[in-house]
């Protein structure tokens, strides 16, 4: 690589950074700073809130995830055939979707015993 093509390539890129750092500097859309303060992102208010609506939103996904994995349990167990290797591991597939199933109901009810015990309101 020659230093004429080095030099040329770099003053493109400063001409770049010098022409495009203003425009990125000036962009204010109106979800941004409005009154000189930040919009909270989040809907929670406090520590508490934030924990319930992080659990509440693991509980969404992990069903769903959980719904997944029984309905593929009865895929494998419909496709077994006979094979008890396939049948054990159709059974393990659905024992073990249903025991995460069971967590996730049960999650949400400790989350209350602690705050209790804890004193959180």
């Amino acid at each position: 690589m020659s230093k004429n093509y080095f030099i040329k390539i770099s003053l493109l890129f400063a001409f770049i950074f010098v022409i495009g750092l203003p425009v990125c500097v000036l962009a204010q859309g109106a979800g941004g700073l409005t009154g000189g303060s930040i919009d909270n992102p989040l809907a929670a208010s406090d520590f508490t809130t934030l924990v319930n609506s992080i659990i509440d939103w693991l509980i969404i996904i992990g069903s769903s995830v959980a719904v997944i994995m029984i309905i593929y349990a009865g895929f494998l167990w419909m496709t077994s055939g006979g094979n008890e290797e396939k049948v054990t591991k159709a059974r393990q597939t659905l024992t073990w979707a249903l025991v995460g199933l069971g967590i996730l109901i049960i999650g949400k009810g400790f989350v209350l015993i602690l705050k209790n015990l804890l004193g959180v309101s």
